[in-house]
């Protein structure tokens, strides 16, 4: 165990009576030290990629639980509370605890307000970096996540020899609006897409062109819905049942993906009505619709659902009645 004897110190003036009062001043390494524990417990518990210590399962958990007791540390500081209260294990903890410099101010049992705030700062900017981390390689994933969807739908919802809609498409948009719905809708982070695809086919129904929807990846990426890997991966199969998805590549950037949707070609109001009652009212949803919705020049066919592909009755109740 590390042992200040004699830790630096300022001595000030305290109060009307004169009194002296010995202030612990850290040094650079301390304050850097401190810095690494900040970084080790937000990264590890963002499990960023960018995060570069290499150690094995058990280290990482070892470090981390150090890094909570150094953080503890700084929070009964600030808390003007002893640390026994604030650290479990402190004497296993106590040398990563004491290279920071907590130990001595807690000791002295005083500290001037320069000095914790320098630990604050510290902190909340180790904190806001790993967040910013973490939203990158969400965003660079949800990329890679894209194009791989992508290249792996069937894009055409017209059949090119007769110009007729494909029902099966239409059948397939409803089951798996309904599977979305039913695993996500008590989630409040998944209301404000859902309520911008009601509000997009919604004015979609009444416009003879077809309207444009770009949507921010960190819309999806961000909803804060466990596990996030999945969820991203049933918002991009909802999308791409529905609409025609690609990416705004003027507008994206390495951090930042925004999707680009339009329904699919020939799909007819009827067919829009029968998804949209797949979906909640705009009214049952805790959220505004995300994103932004345009017109284009590109003229809709099959309005009307004359080009419609002849269904059986069969086919409609597997896909209107509660059937998935």
């Amino acid at each position: 165990m590390t042992i200040l004897i004699d830790p630096p110190t300022k001595e000030i003036k305290s109060g009307n009576n004169n009194l002296e009062e010995k202030l612990y001043i850290p040094n650079e390494k301390q304050l850097l030290e401190f810095g690494k524990f900040c970084r080790v417990f937000f990264r590890s518990g963002l499990s960023t990629a960018s995060n570069t210590y290499t150690y094995t399962a058990i280290e990482s958990r070892d470090k981390s639980e150090e890094a909570k007791a150094v953080l503890s540390a700084l929070d009964a500081l600030v808390a003007g509370e002893a640390i026994e209260d604030h650290v479990v294990k402190l004497p296993k903890y106590e040398t990563a605890i004491d290279s920071c410099g907590l130990m001595a101010c807690h000791k002295l049992n005083s500290i001037s307000g320069d000095t914790l705030s320098s630990y604050i700062e510290i902190r909340d900017k180790e904190r806001k970096d790993a967040h910013r981390d973490k939203m990158i390689e969400r965003q660079v994933n949800f990329k890679k996540t894209i194009v791989k969807v992508l290249e792996e739908k069937d894009k055409i919802s017209v059949e090119e020899n007769n110009n007729v809609m494909r029902m099966e498409l239409v059948r397939f948009a409803q089951r798996t609006a309904r599977k979305f719905i039913n695993s996500y809708r008590n989630k409040i982070g998944s209301h404000s897409l859902l309520a911008g695809i009601v509000k997009f086919l919604t004015n979609q129904i009444d416009e003879s062109c077809h309207l444009r929807w770009t949507v921010h990846g960190f819309t999806i990426t961000e909803s804060c819905i466990l596990p996030g890997e999945k969820y991203i991966c049933d918002c991009l199969d909802l999308l791409s049942s529905l609409f025609e998805v690609s990416i705004d590549e003027e507008s994206s950037s390495a951090n930042e993906t925004i999707l680009i949707l339009q329904i699919k070609v020939g799909c007819s109001n009827y067919s829009l009505k029968r998804i949209l009652r797949e979906l909640p009212a705009l009214g049952e949803l805790d959220a505004r619709p995300t994103g932004n919705i345009v017109e284009t020049e590109l003229k809709r066919n099959n309005i009307t659902g004359e080009n419609d592909e002849y269904e059986s009755l069969f086919d409609w109740c597997l896909s209107n009645c509660i059937i998935s």
